[in-house]
């Protein structure tokens, strides 16, 4: 998500330089300054105002889509679902092949889902409809700004794909459809051009949960060996493993017990 909004937030900057005169341009100083207010501002609250504030005063501005992403990613940021789900819309009423705005809808409500929601159903609907919406564009998407390579969209695409992926395993695992869950989050791996080491303890708490205690380390394994693991998810991930090595030694008849849970990351 922050590389992404760093991209986003670049691609405005760059896009300002007579370099790049063939992708949007700004029509005012005016606009070059609301565009401005975006890139320098220090906090999420300061930037959503600052694209509030853009799109009121510049409702033409060649900049709409792009903005509407950022704040989508930006409410991400604060993972504030209220937000997230008022900028989404925002942004498909603007482009409904949004898949930036559907992937955050997916993931928003596959995060949101409980076994025994009475309206379980239709949030699982609604996951999938969002995810398989995305995917589907994605597929073709062009690149949304010119100086972007051809290898960096190419791998851009690939980690989207990832992403609706997930969201999709995540509302699996939460309805506790836990094969559903496995192919998913193995889709979702496989997509990535940057596997989230997030994606492989999901994947390892899905298996445990299936008690194939094998696939569960060796997926917490790959999550630890991922370059740069974020530390919390790295200890996550450890004590899952060792939690799955006690239930498979118990399910072998050895002493070790099943333990407390390990907190999800």
């Amino acid at each position: 998500m922050t590389k992404r909004l760093t991209l986003l937030g670049l691609a405005a900057i760059f896009a300002m330089s007579p370099a790049f005169a063939q992708g949007p341009k700004p029509k005012s100083q005016k606009e070059v300054d609301a565009l401005m207010a975006i890139q320098n501002a220090k906090d999420p609250d300061t930037r959503l105002k600052a694209i509030d504030d853009l799109l009121t005063k510049f409702a033409d501005t060649d900049y709409k889509d792009m903005v509407l992403d950022m704040a989508v990613e930006t409410a991400r940021q604060k993972n504030d679902a209220t937000q997230i789900g008022i900028w989404a819309d925002r942004a498909l009423l603007s482009n409904p092949k949004d898949f930036v705005a559907m992937l955050a809808i997916a993931e928003t409500t596959a995060a949101g889902i409980k076994e025994f929601d009475l309206n379980l159903k239709d949030e699982a609907a609604k996951v999938e409809k969002s995810a398989n919406g995305a995917l589907a564009v994605i597929k073709d998407a062009p690149k949304p700004q010119p100086q972007i390579t051809d290898e960096q969209w190419a791998d851009a695409k690939k980690d989207y794909t990832s992403e609706a992926y997930q969201a999709l395993g995540i509302a699996s695992m939460n309805q506790k459809k836990y094969p559903d869950a496995i192919t998913q989050f193995k889709s979702s791996l496989a997509a990535a051009a940057h596997p989230d080491p997030a994606t492989y303890v999901r994947l390892g708490e899905a298996y445990a949960q299936t008690k194939d205690y094998d696939s569960a380390i060796a997926a917490f394994d790959k999550a630890v060996a991922v370059p740069d693991v974020n530390p919390q998810v790295k200890q996550v991930a450890e004590n899952l493993k060792a939690d799955a090595a006690k239930r498979k030694a118990a399910q072998a008849g050895g002493t070790g017990g099943t333990g407390p849970a390990a907190p999800k990351p």
